[in-house]
């Protein structure tokens, strides 16, 4: 629905297709939430693994640098490499929070609610999976009139 939005706003000059609008919407998340984390409060249980390695301010500005070459990305010819770092950040994320509440369960005896977030960016991962693998019809509908040979 977005895509035909886009299409008839901008009387057909612009046929952005799914991939776009989806990175797009990503693309915005991605940077409001590393803005969550540019001056965080204090980390979260399930953030604990990788604010060891790099500290939850810097992992912010990752998500937000990530998020904006997605949306720009979205408007460019090259629309589909912005999702491998979406892919890969989201996957960090639902790591961390798996590995956390691995560690609460089995070792601290306590019982999170960590793996609720794991599954969350989880499917957020499948999902930008999902997506990578559509056909839009800007992809697959030739540019020129091509004349049948048969």
């Amino acid at each position: 629905m977005p895509d035909r939005i886009i299409h008839w706003a901008t009387h057909g000059h612009f046929d952005p297709g799914v991939k776009r609008v989806v990175l797009a919407a990503v693309g915005v998340l991605a940077i409001i939430r590393g803005l969550s984390y540019i001056n965080p409060p204090p980390v979260p249980a399930g953030l604990r693994t990788l604010s060891q390695l790099i500290p939850l301010e810097y992992w912010g500005w990752a998500w937000v640098i990530i998020g904006a070459l997605s949306v720009i990305g979205a408007f460019t010819a090259h629309y589909r490499a912005p999702f491998v770092p979406l892919l890969v950040i989201t996957t960090l994320w639902g790591f961390s929070y798996l590995a956390e509440w691995g560690m609460d369960y089995f070792n601290r005896g306590v019982d999170s609610r960590d793996y609720v977030s794991a599954v969350s960016y989880a499917v957020q991962a499948l999902l930008i999976l999902a997506v990578i693998r559509l056909i839009d019809p800007a992809e697959v509908t030739p540019t020129r009139e091509v004349e049948d040979v048969d």
